[in-house]
């Protein structure tokens, strides 16, 4: 493989930057985080620059370290705060139901992780990144209808698979 350079890595990956913005911010809920996690996946794209130029799709991967980084500085977070919820005297109850919708999310997100690669495309689109038809339309070269039965198809699974759980 050709060893990238500077300015091919910000051509091939810069255009994804405010898509992983965007991405981070929904997921994270705060500016800064998302900030971090953007840089955070930056840096570990830049260390593996000379590969990208071999996969099929930087931006996929790239936004996939950014969902994977995102996650895991929730749940990091998430952890500090029940373990700080616990030290304040806060009800079982409510840490309770907070560990059982971080685990409720977690199912989710690895169900998607099953699904065929066009409708994991189509709902992390919609549902996790909270793209626009017209835009999920142009990132994956489906018609409107098409990416219509895609996302319910989809969810449909979801909802199937989460009720199995």
């Amino acid at each position: 493989m050709i060893a990238m350079n500077a300015d091919t890595f910000k051509r091939l990956m810069m255009p994804s930057h405010r898509r992983m913005y965007v991405l981070a911010f929904r997921l994270t809920g705060n500016a800064v985080d998302a900030e971090d996690v953007v840089q955070n996946v930056f840096m570990k794209l830049w260390e593996k620059r000379d590969k990208l130029s071999a996969l099929e799709s930087p931006e996929a991967y790239a936004m996939t370290l950014v969902r994977n980084e995102s996650i895991d500085l929730v749940n990091n977070r998430r952890h500090d705060e029940v373990i700080d919820d616990v030290k304040a005297g806060e009800p079982d109850y409510d840490m309770a139901s907070r560990l059982e919708n971080h685990d409720r999310a977690t199912k989710v997100l690895s169900i998607i992780d099953t699904l065929p690669e066009m409708q994991r495309r189509v709902v992390t689109l919609r549902d996790v990144e909270g793209c626009e038809m017209e835009e999920i339309e142009a990132a994956t070269g489906q018609s409107p209808g098409n990416v219509r039965v895609l996302l319910s198809r989809g969810r449909m699974a979801i909802r199937k698979h989460f009720s199995n759980f």
